[in-house]
Formats: C-alpha cells, structure tokens, sequence
C-alpha cells in the first residue's frame, strides 16, 4: 500500500505580533482608557483543544464524515493514529496499480497559542498562499493553502487558530485535487466548530 505522508509546514516562532495596548493618555482623539475601533485585540488564549474536538468526533470514521465525497471510494489507512494528543486520519485508494491513486487525510495538533499562528509574512517565506476567512480572523486564526505540484499533487490547506493546528490534505494522481483551498477551510470550521 502506497503512504503518502502527512505534509507539514514548520512555521518561524515570532514575537511582537499582539496589537499595542490602547493609548491611556487619549492623545490618538479617544477618550482615556477606550481604545479605538481599529485596535481590537487579537485573542491570544487558546480557542480550542484535541479533547474538545474529539468530544465531537470520536474517531476517524466520524471526522471522515465532514469531509463528505471527498472520501468515497477510499479506504481508512491502517497507519492512522486518533491520540488524546495528537490526530492523523488518512484514507487511501484502492487501486495502486491503475493510475488512479488518491489520499485524503486529515491532521489536528496542538500548538502554544498565538506565537504559533502563522503571519501573512510567514506564508510568503513557505511560499503559501493566505485564504481569507473572516470567521477564522475574527478567532486570531489564519487560513493558508500549500498547493501541489507534479505528479502526484499534494495540496495542504491548513487553518492555526490558538490552541490548534488542523490541516487537510488531497493528492490526486495526474489531476488536481478537489479538497482544497476555501472548501478545506469550510471543513476545518465544522471540525472546529467555529461560526
């Protein structure tokens, strides 16, 4: 059986990245101690946890049911690990030898919170791509595509909110893969719970 391994991105660990405290003089035309529409904080606790997501999907079999037709006609992959710490569900196609080899998966990992997501400057150095989202923003979260190339074309779509990594990937033998981009991120939400 043909594994293809979980692709992940190692993102730089940055500092200065939290909005700047209000001015509590008022000099910016704000009354002292109301900070301005423009300086909402970025949320820097963590939003989420492995425990909480698994209180909502159980096991692989219920975290393949998000992901709807992207999996039909693949097959759970044995290597396939759902830890208290750590989740990593693959499936696979059958048919290695007809030229029609596809893998879907799905990885969540927790991360230290805000420090952890990564910046749009930081998705320019990987040579990702952002996807905005609003809802994932409004979470201090990013969303970004890694898209496949060659052959056997691996795109990753990944969504780091504090807290939680959840990435998904699609490789499609000789066709671009479907479960990608915003309709990853879709999925990620529902994963996530968030609205």
């Amino acid at each position: 059986m043909l594994l293809v391994p979980l692709i992940g991105c190692t993102l730089l660990a940055l500092s200065g990245c939290s909005a700047p405290d209000p001015d509590p003089s008022g000099s910016s035309g704000n009354p002292a101690g109301e900070p301005s529409a423009s300086s909402d904080p970025v949320p820097t606790e963590s939003l989420g946890s492995i425990a909480e997501v698994t209180s909502r999907y159980p096991d692989c079999q219920a975290l393949g049911a998000v992901l709807g037709s992207a999996i039909d006609g693949l097959i759970p992959d044995e290597a396939s690990t759902f830890e208290s710490d750590m989740v990593a569900c693959s499936w696979l196609s059958t048919n290695e030898g007809a030229g029609d080899l596809e893998t879907v998966s799905v990885a969540i990992d927790p991360n230290q919170g805000a420090e952890d997501v990564a910046t749009p400057d930081v998705l320019t150095m990987i040579g990702a791509e952002q996807i905005p989202d609003a809802v994932i923003e409004s979470h201090g979260g990013i969303a970004y595509l890694m898209p496949g190339t060659g052959d056997l074309r691996i795109s990753v779509t990944t969504v780091d909110i504090p807290g939680l990594s959840v990435a998904i990937t699609h490789g499609v033998l000789g066709s671009d893969p479907s479960l990608v981009g915003p309709t990853a991120v879709e999925a990620i939400k529902q994963i996530l719970a968030l609205s």
